[in-house]
């Protein structure tokens, strides 16, 4: 059986299973005004499907999830040490309880996986917080890299 490791342990797990868990993390940064929240999701790709055509797929499943998407624009990024290829998309969402900014990060981690960094707030971006994401991008560390 694998194992399967996380913050606060590990479990056996049996052979079939596929990573969706999604993690949830606040930051509270006061040079960035209101905490900011980091989700990161996992997810797979479509048959044949590329970057770009899953960041639709993407868009297309928060806008179910969230009333009142405007996507503002869309970037090339590399992530992690490794410089992997990834796309950000910025975009906001008026809901009941106000406006919401965020930066949808999306990238491969191999041929199959790919992780989203949902980076959200609920007053406009600034500087300190590209410069947050940027670092977080930045340090990202895939395992092959972190056990050589």
């Amino acid at each position: 059986m694998p194992s399967y490791t996380f913050n606060e342990g590990s479990l056996e797990l049996p052979s079939l299973v596929t990573d969706r868990s999604i993690n949830i993390l606040v930051l509270r940064d006061s040079t960035m005004g209101d905490p900011t929240t980091l989700v990161i999701n996992r997810d797979v790709f479509e048959p044949g499907e590329t970057l770009e055509v899953c960041v639709k797929r993407q868009l297309a499943l928060l806008a179910r999830q969230m009333r009142g998407i405007v996507e503002v624009r869309r970037e090339p990024v590399s992530v992690g040490v490794t410089e992997i290829p990834g796309m950000l998309v910025e975009l906001h969402a008026t809901q009941a309880e106000g406006k919401t900014y965020q930066w949808q990060v999306i990238f491969p981690v191999n041929e199959k996986d790919l992780i989203i960094y949902g980076f959200t707030t609920v007053k406009p971006f600034n500087d300190q917080h590209r410069k947050t994401l940027d670092a977080i991008l930045a340090s990202y560390t895939p395992p092959e890299v972190e056990s050589s």
